[in-house]
């Protein structure tokens, strides 16, 4: 597998790809990471049981950065190539993609791309937004597999040209051993309204702040609590404090474990304006939880409106504060909500079933070689 990022440095994507390597190697798949390197990480390591190399290099100085990526990509797929047979990429984007593409070409391996993000800032966009994005598409549609985790990213797959019989759905996955349903949060004079993610521009904070001051007029016992950084973070705070309800907003900042802040919440709030398939959606949904999320990408596939949670529309505020004090002002709905998302996670997107697909692909592709 080869991702531009890993840990340490987590995110949804970095997750996903861990959690997936490990349940691959646990099938009996050899298995290995291919990732930039990190200030104070050695440069090779094992994590879960799963090698790690971190010998993509990169230089801070404008074009070299990607021309670094790429030749230290490039050198390493070579120097190690007989020993895979199948490149499995992250993020279409990524200028690992074009090299893995490039070794299809050099020395016949198989090669999967999975797209991490749809919609106006997913993966295409940012490629098309590129000098020469139109040859670097047209390199990409050379993969084995495109891999699209939402039927939207399906959908503009086709509108750029990718062939329909490269392109194959498969969703992330949970761990719904890992992520269970609990027993209900002890008894506290305080409500729980639960977000994690980046804090980014993209993720529609400004909204679900601007929605929470209506909510806490209705329920001054309601709290909210953002898990995860980044740089809209001291933008949301100030906003808090022009609403005046700082005192009922907590940043809790990055954190290696949420499922203890699942386990105490109430809501699951996710107004993000654009997504993939969210990891942390699936997570609050195994757990349990009802969700109000927006009404975009694998959202709609998610959440079943009315059933497992409740979709407003992007960048609706109003629309957002009223999903929540629904299901606040219905606790038993709300709790049969969250057995009913439990149960469309157990039933399409648990990380076994997923990475029976993934292992189902790995061996078409290799009886075709």
């Amino acid at each position: 597998m080869i991702i531009s990022l890993f840990h340490p440095l987590v995110g949804g994507t970095e997750k996903q790809a861990q959690r997936l390597a490990k349940k691959l190697q646990e099938r009996g798949v050899t298995i290995s990471i291919l990732t930039r390197e990190v200030k104070g990480c050695p440069d090779h390591e094992e994590i879960d049981g799963i090698p790690v190399f971190r010998k993509i290099k990169t230089i801070e100085f404008g074009i070299l950065w990607g021309i670094f990526y790429m030749l230290s990509t490039l050198v390493f797929l070579i120097r190690f190539r007989k020993e895979y047979d199948l490149i499995h990429c992250h993020h279409l984007q990524g200028f690992h993609s074009l090299i893995a593409v490039l070794m299809k070409g050099l020395l016949n391996k198989k090669v999967i791309i999975k797209v991490a993000g749809g919609g106006e800032r997913g993966d295409i966009y940012a490629i098309k937004a590129r000098k020469l994005g139109w040859l670097y598409l047209r390199l990409l549609k050379r993969a084995d597999r495109i891999i699209a985790v939402s039927r939207e990213i399906t959908s503009q797959l086709r509108e750029n040209g990718f062939h329909p019989s490269i392109i194959q759905e498969i969703p992330n996955g949970v761990d719904t051993c890992q992520f269970t349903l609990g027993e209900s949060p002890l008894p506290s004079s305080e409500r729980l309204i639960l977000y994690v993610g980046r804090l980014d521009p993209l993720k529609g904070l400004d909204d679900l702040i601007r929605a929470f001051r209506k909510v806490h007029e209705c329920y001054p016992e309601a709290r909210l609590v953002l898990v995860g950084e980044g740089e809209v973070e001291s933008n949301v705070m100030h906003l808090a404090r022009e609403l005046k309800i700082s005192d009922q907003v907590r940043f809790e900042g990055l954190q290696e474990d949420v499922k203890s802040y699942l386990g105490k919440s109430e809501i699951f709030a996710f107004p993000s304006l654009t997504e993939g398939l969210s990891n942390v959606l699936l997570e609050a949904m195994a757990c349990g939880l009802p969700v109000v999320a927006t009404r975009i990408g694998g959202n709609m596939e998610l959440v079943e409106h009315g059933v497992n949670g409740i979709l407003i529309n992007p960048g609706d505020p109003e629309g957002l504060s009223e999903a929540m004090i629904t299901l606040l002002a219905n606790p038993e709905q709300s709790k049969q909500m969250g057995r009913e998302g439990r149960k469309r996670v157990e039933e399409r997107y648990s990380l076994d079933r997923i990475a029976g697909e993934y292992l189902m692909l790995y061996r078409q592709l290799g009886q075709g070689a």
